[in-house]
């Protein structure tokens, strides 16, 4: 017989209710305070999740075997590893269930056994979630010299706290906001609806900013678009990129600047890019390289100014370094610029070869 109290979630959406049932069944245990569908991990995995608030934002306690009972008859182990699970070691103690702490996201395999001896797996995930300072910002800018944008931000209203997930509710989410939508950290768009507060890249604050619809869109989708071949650090003066591995494969283009701001360091690792492509505007080559022999092509703009010494070591030995400039345009760069890594030899460079940057 089931239990006459039961856990829910209510959740408000865009002036809908909803109940969200917190608790699993089957015939060999229950799961209570854990979602009663199974979430994907987005990888072909499904686990059962429980929420848990931390104390002070601070890792909490949490004993999951206080949240799992197993049918008449069923015993119940855990292990931190599916693997461990699989061979059956390294189960753990009521000792270690006891003392353990949830920070961010904790992953517990567990197996069940009936008393004929049949088995039934389960991955139990708990999520520690924060509460949020959420600051909201209008954000301005004026464009200089270089076509870089100059930030400013003005504060809206004062800060809303809410834990991460919640849901804020339109009205609240655009109190004396004049625009009809933002962004947040990530460049992810905020409409003019119910906003469901995400965790920020780093600590406790998040920060959303409000500014003109078209340039929140273009935004938007300029960063996604080079955040599919670059992990992308943004500061106060403009971006660090970096690409690893198959991260990026085939066709790199390494901008000038990227939502207005500009691009200052990018760095290759192990690369699959096979042609980096330099947008016009560039005046400084900061990109850095290590162990990318499958690169054989690099474009350098008309706007380049200044190369530093042997600044393609790491790439191919056979590349050919592409010019849109004049041989005689060199002389601000460094007197080795096109020198390959511990050699008296050049990369193949060949000068005033216009060409147009492929879209990515």
């Amino acid at each position: 017989m089931r239990s006459a109290v039961e856990e829910f979630r209510i959740d408000k959406r865009d002036g809908q209710y909803s109940l969200i049932r917190l608790e699993y069944s089957d015939d060999m245990l229950k799961l209570n305070g854990f979602y009663s569908e199974k979430q994907s991990d987005g990888n072909g995995g499904e686990y059962y999740l429980y929420e848990l608030r931390l104390t002070d934002n601070k890792p909490t306690k949490f004993n999951v075997s206080k949240q799992v009972k197993a049918a008449s008859g069923c015993t119940v182990k855990y292990y931190r590893t599916a693997d461990g699970r699989a061979n059956g070691t390294g189960a753990l103690s009521s000792f270690d269930l006891m003392t353990d702490s949830v920070t961010s996201s904790v992953t517990y395999y567990v197996r069940v056994t009936s008393g004929t001896g049949a088995t039934r797996d389960y991955d139990l995930r708990i999520d520690g979630l924060s509460m949020l300072e959420i600051n909201r910002y209008k954000l301005i800018h004026t464009v200089n010299a270089d076509g870089v944008r100059v930030y400013e931000k003005e504060l809206i209203g004062s800060a809303l706290r809410y834990a991460e997930r919640d849901i804020i509710p339109v009205e609240t989410l655009f109190e004396g906001v004049a625009y009809s939508c933002g962004r947040d950290g990530r460049y992810n768009m905020i409409e003019r609806k119910d906003y469901v507060a995400a965790s920020p890249a780093f600590g406790t604050t998040l920060e959303l900013y409000f500014y003109d619809e078209a340039a929140v869109v273009s935004d938007c989708s300029e960063y996604n678009k080079y955040a599919k071949i670059y992990t992308m650090t943004e500061y106060d003066g403009g971006w660090a990129l970096a690409t690893y591995g198959t991260q990026c494969v085939g066709i790199a283009v390494l901008p000038n600047t990227i939502c207005g701001k500009p691009v200052l360091s990018a760095t290759f690792s192990s690369s699959s890019a096979t042609e980096l492509y330099v947008e016009e505007g560039v005046k400084t080559f900061t990109a850095k390289f290590a162990d990318c022999g499958a690169l054989t092509d690099i474009y350098l703009p008309t706007t380049l100014r200044t190369v530093g010494l042997r600044a393609f070591g790491g790439i191919n030995d056979d590349a050919v370094i592409h010019c849109a400039f004049a041989s005689n345009d060199t002389g601000s760069f460094d007197a080795f610029w096109n020198y390959k890594s511990g050699s008296n030899a050049e990369y193949t460079t060949y000068y005033l070869e216009g060409y147009s940057v492929p879209e990515i």
